[in-house]
């Protein structure tokens, strides 16, 4: 019987697909009865070929198993040419972290036999490959890692891994008890389901990605996370999608497709972090049952065209990291259940047309795109808010704890009714920004507790008063527009300094006061003022900065503050009369139509 089975399976050899590894000199082994693999008595091998070894060692041997054959070394790798087990035949593991590395084709009409449950890794290089039965146990893993096309074998994996450039394609729904580790992987139209964690290898723009270009369901009930910096996904099959066990992921490019991502069972963290490449979220987010899904903090992006729901009253999103709506129908998030900003969070309205910001509490906020951006409510925001584009705060008031920036330059910021508006940051954005705002509809009241800095700007303050408080402050006005309208009142609130240290001259209508003796404006750039009213009737004057120039310019007349200043102008027309002594350190400049009025006083000029 047994020289009927060599017979037999030498056909099998001569009949097999070529392979690579057949163009070198080789042994060829049987198995002659059961038992381990290290076992010199359990094989026979052709006389030509056996070099002296006793039992199948080397990466080009074929090996025939007809046998129960046990690999019994510890962390040992078992690599051959060829591996042929027939229908009586079966290859077991008793030892930890042994694997089995096939260089050429895996034909088995026999079994795999891990039931054993110590770490067992069958390592597939070939392309033509069969298993009949796979007991995969609790502990083995099938790898697929030729640098060509191979197909992924329908059986009840355990752990699956895909590996090296050649592209892996599932030829049925396919389920992984255990964990799936993907580099080149094509669902096409079946269905994947894996029990464990699926990790998406190091990918690069070529390589490297986890696709499905058919219809059908994924569902990862672990979590979908990542081997290395990056990894490529690509579902433009548009399935649909259920995570049970979150997202962690730093994305070369992202491609969800059009079907739905549900996430539910448990609680669940999005951690998606855009690594050089793109990451657009075109998938329906639903958030079902009474689950919470956050996203996470820091560099976590969600960049999504479409919409962020749940199903239930208590299905809640926490943003703690950036979600950017790209599509004005997706952007009311949490339309149904709970939709939470945390102080780490950013919402980007990145659309265009008019739209009416759903939430009144957020932390940073950001908005682009053609039409205007409007305040639905009474809203706060714990962070900052930067609008490319028309933003208008309508009749409602508007706290922002953070800066007020523009983002690049085009837009304007309105409030078009009353009301208040509170920046507890710089106004305009720090760094010389530039600005757009029109404050003449609604008139509103302003509260600045960081200051003022804006560069190329255009501002219309409108007549409500703008008041300093809470912090010392600055005051920077670069280049502006000829169509500036300063005319708000401006209040220093309390025993601040508030200094004005542009580069440009700004004209103030408005009057300027303190409501503390303590109350400081410090001029120290050039400022033209332009109210009858004498500046700080209450607090101080600061004008002897050494490039400071202050200018009384009114057509008309003026009262003029005591102290000392650097240099002092009097311009325009009407009479500027001293309300006390006036010391000018530098240079005094009284142009006419304008004429001064000592009204009893002196002003010196050494």
């Amino acid at each position: 019987m047994l020289n009927e089975e060599i017979f037999n399976m030498e056909l099998a050899v001569n009949t097999s697909l070529a392979h690579i590894a057949s163009l070198r000199k080789r042994n060829v082994w049987y198995s002659v009865k059961d038992g381990n693999w290290e076992d010199p008595s359990v094989w026979m091998g052709n006389a030509a070929g056996r070099r002296g070894m006793k039992y199948p060692n080397t990466n080009v041997d074929d090996v025939f198993i007809n046998h129960q054959v046990n690999m019994s070394t510890v962390n040992y790798a078992y690599t051959v040419g060829h591996l042929y087990i027939n229908a009586q035949g079966a290859l077991k593991s008793s030892n930890l972290n042994v694997s089995v590395i096939i260089n050429g084709n895996l034909q088995c009409t026999g079994t795999l036999d891990f039931s054993s449950n110590f770490n067992t890794n069958v390592v597939l290089n070939g392309y033509d490959n069969y298993i009949n039965n796979l007991i995969a146990g609790t502990s083995s893993t099938i790898t697929y890692n030729a640098q060509y096309t191979q197909f992924i074998l329908d059986l009840p994996y355990r752990n699956l891994t895909t590996s090296n450039t050649g592209l892996r394609y599932l030829t049925s729904n396919t389920v992984i008890t255990g964990n799936l580790t993907v580099f080149n992987l094509e669902c096409d139209n079946y269905d994947l389901t894996v029990n464990g964690i699926t990790r998406c290898a190091q990918a690069t723009s070529a390589d490297g990605v986890f696709s499905k270009s058919g219809p059908g369901n994924l569902l990862f009930v672990g979590e979908l996370s990542r081997l290395g910096n990056q990894a490529n996904i690509n579902f433009s099959g548009n399935p649909n999608v259920e995570f049970r066990g979150g997202i962690n992921m730093n994305i070369l490019n992202f491609s969800t497709g059009s079907g739905t991502f549900t996430f539910t069972t448990n609680h669940q963290i999005i951690d998606i972090r855009i690594y050089n490449g793109t990451g657009t979220w075109i998938a329906p987010i639903l958030i079902k049952g009474a689950i919470t899904v956050t996203n996470n903090v820091n560099l976590s992006i969600i960049n999504t065209y479409s919409t962020i729901n749940g199903d239930n009253t208590e299905s809640t999103f926490i943003n703690n990291g950036q979600v950017n709506l790209f599509n004005i129908t997706g952007a009311h998030i949490m339309s149904t259940g709970l939709f939470i900003n945390n102080a780490t969070s950013l919402i980007g309205f990145l659309f265009n047309g008019d739209f009416t910001l759903p939430n009144y509490t957020y932390n940073s906020v950001t908005t682009a795109g053609t039409g205007t951006k409007i305040l639905g409510k009474n809203t706060s925001m714990t962070g900052t808010l930067t609008f490319n584009g028309d933003f208008d705060c309508g009749t409602y008031d508007l706290t922002v704890a953070g800066s007020l920036f523009q983002g690049n330059g085009a837009g304007t910021f309105y409030k078009t009714g009353g009301g208040n508006i509170l920046i507890g940051a710089y106004f305009g954005g720090g760094g010389g920004a530039s600005f757009n705002a029109d404050f003449t509809l609604g008139n509103p009241n302003l509260e600045f507790r960081g200051g003022i800095n804006v560069n190329v700007h255009s501002i219309k303050t409108g007549t409500g008063t703008w008041s300093f408080t809470t912090n010392n402050q600055n005051i920077f006005f670069g280049i502006p527009n000829i169509n500036d309208l300063l005319v708000a009142p401006l209040l220093i609130n309390g025993a601040i300094t508030v200094t004005n240290t542009g580069t440009s001259n700004p004209t103030w209508l408005g009057t300027i006061n303190g409501t503390h003796a303590a109350s400081t404006f410090d001029n120290r750039a050039t400022f033209t003022y332009r109210n009858a009213q004498q500046p700080m009737q209450t607090g101080v004057l600061q004008t002897n900065a050494a490039t400071n120039t202050f200018v009384y310019g009114l057509a008309g007349p003026q009262d003029i503050t005591p102290g000392i200043y650097r240099n002092l102008t009097l311009n325009n027309s009407g009479v500027k009369k001293l309300l006390g002594n006036v010391s000018v350190q530098n240079t005094y400049t009284l142009t006419a139509p304008a004429t001064l009025n000592p009204n009893g006083f002196t002003l010196t000029n050494p």
